[in-house]
């Protein structure tokens, strides 16, 4: 189910061939004629020969006028504007404008073939390459897919896609028999069709893409129309602007343009993307090339005029066979194809020619040899029609033929074939690479999407022609190479094929042209159903799989038809989805490793989303989020379904640190009498924290037994984490009355509290201190009891020194004839003793 071109060759030529330069040695000297592509060289030769341009324009598969004018796309490092201006003084006659990938803008126009060379030669132009390549995704056959998609009959009220504009990007719309009007007067078209741009001449497959969505959504009362086609894919630029200007909320686009870069975004995949940013769902037909590509790092020789070697093992083979070229009187079959390389678009510093060849006895058919260094796109395209009368099986060979100074090697080669002959599985060194369509289908913007026969059993199983992915990109948009290929799923979704239409062109109408507007058609249908609904949550409908028929090959989305094939009445069922989505906080650790919710440690959180009933997706926080440091705070999720929006919050708390050290009242670190023991009521402890807060603080241990008793105290905050303290104490035993000739028990021996001479050493009292002189006390710990705070200072008014444990105090400088030192020691039980020492100066 091929590939209908632009510009289909029509020549016969007499025998059968067509030469094209092979070689480095045949390319163009240096300076204007550089930037020409080699296929526009060949008009420039055969005008200046008198020869037939019409003839050499045909073979090449390239438009050209009457009057000789060919369609050109031109890249010139400028601004949009700037470049228009200049180029339409040098008699280029622009058809339209684009921001090109990097700084090129991209013009396309009609240019005498004659003033091709003056063209190039304007300093801003940077090449000058024909229109090509490009064309719509049709098959040849037709049949209904209304009752495969199971579109409610008649569609619920309120969701038959009433008040959705759907635009349609393909070839033309008003060019067929009775066109527009006919479609209209026959209920296949709603009343209201404007129509941007139409290419005359061609064959109306727009309006037969029209005509399914109608069928898909009836209820439609606007659409419009731009042709992607009358002036390249800069036109298609401004086709997809001029549909999302117009308001349209849906666009079906089939155009497809293999020029445009593999490797990175280029001018229409950024429009793309631009139409995504204003609200509008763009699907694109996935491409009817199946895996017709091949994709290899290069493998060349040293030097220059080398051939790349395809058989990646021991052995060499220099061309590659890749398909038979059938015969056919009318229409002549062609086959294409078109080679890239890893190179930023407009920075080419690697020269690579492609030939098809006839392998019967290797002559060259067609080939393309434009200087990539000159232009600097890493791009050849080659095309051949065989007009032999049987028929041909061909090859490709890849030739490097020139490489920059300092310049490295291309890491990654791959091309896309194409034919109008059905598609094929290449026959030798096949690597069954994507052929997704590398502009609109291949931008994050878009949904592609492949076809499934509206008949296959199971509406499981993709045509055999479908393009299969995914599809990467290795640089941005500016030619930056990304640290990792970005990898994108494409297809995204599958719609039916065979779909009738009145158009006389496509009675019968097979490829993902077909299915892209009966995706739209159910876009619209769910669209309308909820017309608040955000773009985000029409994708995630259109890709719900709840919705789809997952297609046979393994995974979810898969490499043929992504999500599946979208069945119509799930999807609007779920676009009138009522509920709200729920949004649970899940912790981790999931239970709390303290108390009262709190967590002695880190603790982190993710939102898990529900809806059953339809996609939900974050809106606001959501993220998730990790404590690290002592304290409380709340996180939130905002999240939203088709049915509405919910907001949930939870608070994360973190305390990992212990309460202050308690401290003791109602009890000193002496010795008491059982009698004078203080009552255990009347013993308390003191703490603090400053996060969680405290809980309790418990002493422990109280005795009025003779004998050494130690108090614990325990501070225990709201998290569970705890801080102790200990204070000793003695009771002495009671006196007992010695039994009439006895001798009294020897009293009972008790540690003595600690006084401040016990911990603090300093110079004996009236030394002489030379002046200057910095006294220093040392401060020990105390056998018994614990010291609370020790404090020194020096008459004179300076300041006091404290310690809270064992060290050094040094004071200031003696300077007073007679100065006092005094030392207040207070310990954990309460008490304080006070040393104090009178120095003189020497």
């Amino acid at each position: 189910m091929g590939w209908i071109p632009g510009r289909r060759a029509v020549l016969a030529l007499a025998a059968g061939l067509l030469a094209f330069p092979t070689s480095a040695a045949a390319r163009p000297a240096a300076g204007p004629e550089a930037k020409l592509d080699s296929a526009l060289t060949g008009l420039v030769r055969a005008d200046e020969r008198g020869a037939s341009v019409a003839a050499a324009a045909e073979a090449q598969e390239l438009t050209v006028t009457p009057g000789e004018r060919v369609l050109t796309e031109i890249y010139a490092r400028t601004t949009e504007r700037t470049a228009q201006r200049r180029l339409g003084t040098a008699g280029a006659d622009v058809r339209a404008t684009a921001a090109g990938p990097g700084d090129l803008a991209v013009v396309t126009a009609w240019v005498p073939v004659s003033e091709l060379e003056a063209l190039a030669a304007v300093s801003d132009v940077q090449a000058v390459l024909p229109v090509q390549a490009f064309g719509t995704d049709v098959g040849a056959k037709t049949s209904q897919g209304v009752a495969a998609h199971q579109v409610p009959q008649p569609p619920p009220a309120g969701a038959d896609g009433a008040g959705v504009k759907v635009g349609v990007i393909s070839d033309s719309i008003d060019q067929v028999g009775t066109g527009v009007a006919g479609s209209q007067a026959t209920g296949d078209l709603p009343a209201s069709v404007s129509v941007l741009s139409d290419q005359p001449g061609a064959r109306d497959e727009g309006r037969a893409m029209a005509e399914i969505v109608y069928d898909m959504a009836p209820g439609i009362t606007e659409m419009a129309f731009a042709s992607g086609t009358v002036a390249g894919a800069a036109g298609k630029v401004a086709a997809i602007d001029g549909l999302v200007a117009a308001g349209a909320k849906v666009i079906a686009d089939d155009i497809a343009y293999l020029s445009e870069p593999f490797f990175q975004d280029g001018q229409v995949t950024l429009a793309v993307d631009r139409a995504r940013d204003a609200g509008v769902l763009y699907l694109a037909s996935a491409g009817n090339r199946a895996r017709q590509s091949y994709e290899s790092a290069p493998r060349f020789p040293a030097g220059d005029g080398v051939l790349h070697d395809f058989d990646a093992g021991a052995g060499t083979d220099t061309t590659q066979s890749v398909t038979t070229v059938p015969h056919n009187a009318a229409p002549l079959r062609n086959f294409q194809v078109t080679l890239q390389w890893d190179e930023p678009w407009g920075q080419a510093e690697n020269d690579l020619d492609l030939s098809i060849i006839r392998l019967s006895d290797g002559a060259v058919l067609a080939s393309g040899t434009t200087d990539n260094i000159a232009t600097g796109l890493p791009r050849e395209i080659a095309a051949f029609t065989n007009a032999t009368g049987a028929a041909l099986p061909v090859g490709v060979r890849i030739t490097r033929a020139a490489k920059a100074p300092g310049a490295a090697d291309p890491t990654l080669m791959k091309y896309i074939a194409l034919g109008n002959f059905g598609s094929f599985t290449i026959a030798e060194h096949d690597t069954s690479s994507d052929a997704i369509n590398p502009d609109a289908a291949a931008a994050k913007g878009s949904l592609a999407v492949a076809a499934v026969k509206h008949d296959e059993p199971g509406l499981n199983d993709p045509e055999p022609f479908s393009s299969r992915g995914p599809k990467q990109r290795l640089f941005d948009k500016d030619g930056v190479r990304l640290p990792t290929p970005e990898v994108r799923q494409k297809p995204d979704i599958a719609a039916a094929d065979g779909v009738s239409t009145t158009v006389p062109t496509f009675t019968t109408f097979f490829g993902t042209s077909a299915a892209v507007p009966s995706s739209a058609g159910i876009a619209a249908l769910a669209l309308s159903a909820k017309p608040t609904m955000p773009l985000s949550l029409l994708r995630a409908v259109m890709t719900d799989p709840r919705n789809s028929n997952d297609c046979t090959l393994a995974g979810l989305p898969d490499l043929d038809c992504g999500w599946g094939f979208v069945l119509a009445g799930r999807a609007v069922a779920m676009a009138q989805d009522t509920t709200p989505p729920t949004a649970t906080p899940v912790r981790s650790p999931e239970t709390p490793t303290g108390t009262n919710g709190w967590y002695r440690g880190d603790v982190s959180v993710t939102w898990s989303l529900a809806d059953a009933q339809s996609p939900a997706e974050r809106v606001n926080g959501c993220a998730p989020a990790t404590r690290t440091t002592d304290g409380e705070g709340a996180v939130s999720c905002t999240a939203r379904s088709v049915g509405g929006t919910t907001t949930e919050s939870t608070v994360l708390k973190r305390d990992a640190t212990a309460p202050t050290v308690p401290t003791f009242a109602g009890i000193t670190a002496t010795t008491f009498t059982p009698a004078t023991v203080p009552a255990a009521g009347a013993i308390s402890c003191a703490s603090g924290d400053a996060t969680s807060g405290l809980a309790s603080c418990v002493v422990t241990g109280r005795s009025a037994a003779p004998g050494s008793h130690t108090l614990t105290a325990t501070a225990t905050d709201n998290a569970g984490n705890t801080s102790t303290a200990t204070l000793t104490y003695s009771v002495a035993a009671p006196a007992v009355d010695a039994a009439p000739g006895a001798s009294a028990p020897p009293p009972l021996a008790l540690p003595a509290p600690p006084v401040a001479a016990d911990v603090a050493t300093l110079p004996r009292a009236g030394t002489c201190v030379k002046r200057g002189t910095r006294l220093k006390v040392r401060i020990t710990r105390p056998k018994t009891g614990a010291i609370a705070a020790v404090t020194v200072k020096i008459t004179g008014g300076e300041k006091a020194r404290t310690l809270t444990k064992p060290g050094t105090i040094t004071l200031p400088k003696f300077t007073r004839a007679r100065a006092t030192v005094t030392v207040t020691v207070r310990f954990a039980d309460g008490r304080k003793s006070t040393i104090k020492r009178t120095y003189r100066r020497c």
